[in-house]
């Protein structure tokens, strides 16, 4: 169904298309609409509108020794591995 650039204003809340919404539109918005403002924070932005964390100092050495194979553990199956965490 083709939507006139009229009936695009009103449902971005008056700023026309392809424009952000201001935030108190968000409270209510479909998923569909919740969508369409994350993709055009995006392009606004040019990149995600959060915050990516980087994993804390614990983490990274443990990914890293993980890569590294030190301090991993193999099981045979899923059970015995849900095992293997309860002792």
């Amino acid at each position: 169904m083709k939507t006139s650039s009229r009936t695009r204003a009103n449902r971005a809340g008056g700023q026309g298309a392809g424009r952000a919404c201001p935030r108190a539109t968000w409270a209510h918005a479909t998923p569909t609409e919740a969508i369409r403002i994350f993709y055009t924070q995006i392009s606004l932005r040019g990149a995600l509108p959060f915050l990516v964390e980087i994993p804390n100092e614990l983490t990274a050495q443990t990914l890293e020794r993980s890569r590294q194979g030190e301090a991993v553990e193999h099981f045979e199956s899923l059970d015995s591995m849900f095992v293997g965490w309860e002792t």
